[in-house]
């Protein structure tokens, strides 16, 4: 007669079972935490882009200046920089500064306190930003094209000149033209620093003005890219031999003009010269 409870062959086949159960599991589950992930960050970005619409909408449909100088006002509190963050400007009209931080984001930053910031708290308090405006991009027509971003800049001469911002109906595309890059890099570790540059992103806090605008290389940290090739220009080379900002499944997060978000393969999002980010004269 049998007594109550398990043998220890029944114990050891459930437990079989069940491991076996676990790692088929593992795969499905691991998906679906990226997916919530993702989602979270398409959430994210567009909140911003919505925001800075909103933002234009106020100011005579024009997006917000770049770089801006002198310091806008009430923005000179412990500052280091007297060059105004794109990003405070447009916070101004997002429920929450939490939005500018993707939950994507892995990336290793130097120092917040090394950066250059206009407004001292938030060069003290180190909120991490994972989205940038996109600026003047190098493409094969210029290595600062005026035909990119959110505004033009000034001084082209000059990388963080003032960029006057553009009127939203300047857009022929507005659907299709990229205002808003996820562009947080994953690679930057104590061991690489020494051959990082700052300008390449890697204080990517918010209010921090350098890095509040892809300028230039900058395409560099979209996403999905590979280790070499796809430099829009020979002077970007250097830029693109550095190592990738691999994304998730090769893709980035992006808003675009009006108002949309969504996430874009890297070639997809690069082709035809950078055709996505271009103002006017798309094909």
């Amino acid at each position: 007669m049998r007594t109550s409870g398990f043998t220890l062959t029944e114990l050891m086949m459930s437990m079989a079972i069940m491991g076996t159960a676990g790692v088929l599991l593992m795969p499905a589950l691991n998906q679906a935490k990226t997916a919530a992930l993702q989602s979270g960050s398409i959430a994210n970005i567009r909140q911003i882009g919505v925001g800075t619409l909103v933002y234009s909408a106020d100011n005579d449909d024009r997006y917000p200046t770049a770089f801006q100088y002198p310091m806008m006002e009430g923005m000179n509190e412990g500052g280091n920089w007297p060059v105004g963050s794109v990003d405070l400007t447009v916070n101004q009209y997002l429920k929450s500064e939490v939005v500018w931080f993707s939950p994507l984001d892995t990336g290793s930053r130097w120092p917040v306190t090394w950066g250059w910031y206009h407004h001292g708290e938030y060069r003290n308090r180190g909120a991490k930003r994972s989205y940038q405006f996109v600026g003047n991009l190098s493409t094969r027509d210029a290595y600062q094209d005026p035909n990119t971003g959110i505004g033009e800049s000034l001084d082209p001469s000059r990388p963080y000149a003032i960029m006057a911002g553009r009127s939203t109906s300047a857009f022929e595309a507005p659907s299709a033209t990229v205002i808003l890059a996820e562009a947080w890099h994953p690679n930057i570790s104590q061991s690489n620093w020494d051959e990082a540059k700052w300008e390449e992103g890697d204080w990517n806090y918010l209010g921090n003005a350098p890095s509040s605008v892809l300028m230039r290389c900058d395409s560099w940290l979209f996403h999905g890219r590979t280790v070499t090739g796809n430099e829009p220009r020979p002077e970007c080379a250097p830029h693109f031999l550095t190592v990738p900002a691999s994304g998730v499944e090769g893709r980035g997060r992006y808003a675009f003009a009006d108002g949309s978000a969504r996430t874009i393969e890297y070639q997809r999002l690069v082709a035809r010269d950078l055709e996505s980010f271009k103002v006017t004269g798309r094909n």
